[in-house]
């Protein structure tokens, strides 16, 4: 498992949800603490009213000229929260304003990433359909499967295969998905993988 992806998961188990009352870990989601934690108001305003779904006022938001991909220092915006708490709705007025479908925040993780992570199916779509890739990679050269893996997610792990993600990509350690699912003791996501013809080792591409 690689370092990033390990410090994603442990800040993104089940904790109240900010304000929302979305119940999801231990720690806040990485995704939403960086915003709620930034200093920059625009941020913190988008997510006001994506927490509380306040599509009215996000329209009106977007309308005035608002910019759609505000960052922080970790470069984080909008488009990463709707996607992480599976605001579809959210995150389809964002990507009608210019939102940046394929945006990364420090890490390399992409709104992809975050919606496969949390399970997402829906946002998942909605960003694929926008352009998302699925197989973009973050830091540790780790795609969304790996996140869907991690989250234990098997529909978003099938969405993704069936949608065409590389399921024997290798991460910058040599391991694939199916090896990730093995050593989490994932018997449904790792038979899924195996009957799709999954490789369990692979040399990683070169970077």
């Amino acid at each position: 498992m690689s370092l990033l992806r390990f410090a994603l998961l442990s800040l993104a188990l089940p904790v109240a949800l900010l304000s929302t009352g979305v119940v999801y870990g231990d720690h806040p989601p990485f995704a939403a603490a960086i915003l709620e934690n930034s200093d920059n108001p625009v941020n913190r305003a988008f997510i006001a009213v994506i927490s509380r779904n306040d599509l009215g006022q996000l329209k009106a938001m977007l309308a005035s000229g608002t910019d759609p991909n505000v960052t922080d220092g970790k470069r984080a915006s909008p488009i990463h929260y709707a996607a992480f708490t599976g605001n579809t709705e959210a995150l389809r007025l964002l990507l009608d304003k210019g939102a940046r479908v394929n945006a990364t925040v420090f890490g390399g993780w992409s709104p992809m990433h975050y919606a496969a992570f949390a399970g997402h199916v829906e946002v998942a779509d909605a960003l694929s359909n926008a352009g998302a890739k699925l197989d973009a990679v973050d830091a540790g050269g780790e795609t969304p499967l790996f996140y869907a893996v991690e989250g234990r997610h098997i529909e978003m792990v099938r969405w993704l295969a069936e949608h065409g993600s590389n399921i024997s990509h290798a991460n910058n350690q040599g391991e694939t998905p199916l090896a990730i699912a093995e050593e989490n003791k994932l018997a449904e996501i790792f038979d899924y993988l195996q009957k799709r013809g999954a490789k369990k080792q692979v040399v990683p591409a070169p970077r």
